[in-house]
């Protein structure tokens, strides 16, 4: 190694020779932080060249001073060497906290950036929303899909699919709708409808149908007159409905009557009940037990 004053590779990111090993990594962030939009903050004064030799002397200072053994053979070889004079005033290396809360989220946009070209990720893989892509299928996933789409196949009616907070339900249900031939048209509600009527109304839209009357009898009319519709086309409808421990007792009571809709042979409307167990226990109650019969498969 070739003899460099004992400030350089400090000075490069802006911190001094006894920076804790946290230190040098805030600082050497920070600098990621800068090089990702360098025109939104004042260049920093610490470092030379352009912008290309800038990341270059960073990155060298960080590999040196973040492995404890080449910072101390570094720190060994410069012994003797005059130390050169402490400016005034060292610029700090930017910091997404000097720039207020707004200028933070920015800075955590742009670190999320230099995250996925560190790893050679196109987009986060880590999101709040489910995202069926990243949606992994253990063994007992694959066997509970397979026998989902293979109950809708033989036209089971009313099947119930329970787990527990975090188990990735809406992510397999989502998983579910894609998995689905073309031979099937569906409606998908995810969140507890307040009455009967809501109820209808929310299934209609989903189908497509028209969903504004406040009368129960033509709401169900319209969604009969869709179902046969499909049925002569040779097509299957299912209701997948998520969250269903949400559901009040009336409104389970409800679908186990639109499960009623049906031929001399076959059901006109099969439907998919995803929940927590608390809907087992609401099942279990003694005024549900003509739903609970009609349930042909769970898992």
């Amino acid at each position: 190694m070739s003899t460099i004053k004992q400030t350089d590779h400090y000075k490069a990111l802006g911190i001094s020779p006894t920076a804790s090993p946290r230190e040098v990594k805030e600082s050497y962030l920070g600098w990621i932080r800068y090089f990702d939009h360098p025109e939104e903050r004042p260049k920093p004064g610490t470092l030379q060249g352009s912008l290309i030799e800038q990341i270059e002397q960073v990155q060298r200072a960080y590999d040196l001073l973040a492995d404890e053994g080449l910072r101390a053979q570094y720190n060994a070889q410069l012994k003797g060497v005059p130390e050169a004079p402490e400016p005034e005033s060292t610029p700090a290396p930017p910091s997404p906290r000097a720039y207020g809360d707004v200028e933070g989220m920015i800075a955590k946009r742009k670190q999320a950036r230099c995250y996925l070209k560190f790893f050679g990720l196109k987009e986060k893989p880590f999101e709040l929303i489910p995202d069926p892509n990243y949606f992994y299928l253990s063994s007992r996933h694959k066997e509970v899909l397979a026998q989902l789409i293979l109950a809708l196949q033989e036209n089971r009616g009313i099947v119930k699919i329970i787990g527990g907070v975090g188990t990735g339900k809406t992510t397999f249900c989502r998983n579910f709708l894609k998995e689905l031939n073309s031979g099937i048209d569906f409606a998908y509600l995810f969140h507890p409808c307040t009455g009967v009527v809501e109820l209808m109304q929310c299934i209609n839209a989903e189908f497509g149908l028209p969903s504004q009357s406040q009368n129960k009898n033509e709401l169900l009319h319209d969604l009969s007159q869709f179902l046969i519709e499909k049925k002569n086309e040779g097509r299957g409808v299912a209701l997948v409905v998520d969250e269903a421990q949400e559901l009040a007792p009336e409104m389970l009571e409800e679908l186990r009557i639109l499960s009623n809709l049906e031929t001399d042979t076959d059901k006109l409307l099969q439907i998919v009940l995803i929940g927590q167990p608390e809907l087992d226990k609401t099942l279990g109650r003694a005024p549900m037990r003509q739903l609970l019969q009609r349930i042909s498969a769970q898992w």
